[in-house]
């Protein structure tokens, strides 16, 4: 993901994402957000919901992994107390990753790729079978 979204989530929900720097004994957000741009809207809304829930039900979640696997948004936060509504919340993020492109965050259908699931719309596709990247990618307007 792009620096300054990196950052932008940081600063939007410091307490969802303080261990963003952590040791990495302890968490992989150490790492960093190990997913493309384009998926950076998915993040903003999912992270607003569960923050505006974990203050509503007075929980402390922390997200510990963010992270693409087999073409969507993987999502491991450790302080849910049984909450319902965020578990789906994150469901739900993850299937619509499945849908967005996540270099460029258009509508997107998943590809098998050189063996990896990947997905992406067809410019970001073609670009990629081109030789170039699919990471730093704008977001689409």
């Amino acid at each position: 993901m792009r620096k300054e979204f990196d950052r932008l989530l940081c600063e939007k929900y410091p307490q969802l994402y303080r261990d963003r720097h952590g040791d990495p004994r302890e968490t992989a957000m150490c790492f960093g957000f190990e997913v493309n741009s384009g998926w950076f809207r998915i993040l903003d809304h999912m992270s607003a919901l569960i923050t505006a829930q974990a203050k509503k039900e007075c929980f402390d979640p922390v997200a510990q992994q963010i992270k693409e696997k087999y073409g969507t948004l993987r999502v491991a936060i450790v302080g849910l107390a049984g909450d319902e509504y965020t578990a789906g919340v994150i469901r739900a993020a993850g299937l619509l990753s499945s849908r967005v492109c996540e270099a460029c965050g258009s509508s997107a259908g998943q590809l098998f790729m050189q063996g990896w699931w990947r997905t992406c719309c067809i410019p970001c596709n073609e670009r990629y079978l081109n030789g170039g990247s699919l990471m730093g990618r704008p977001l689409a307007k």
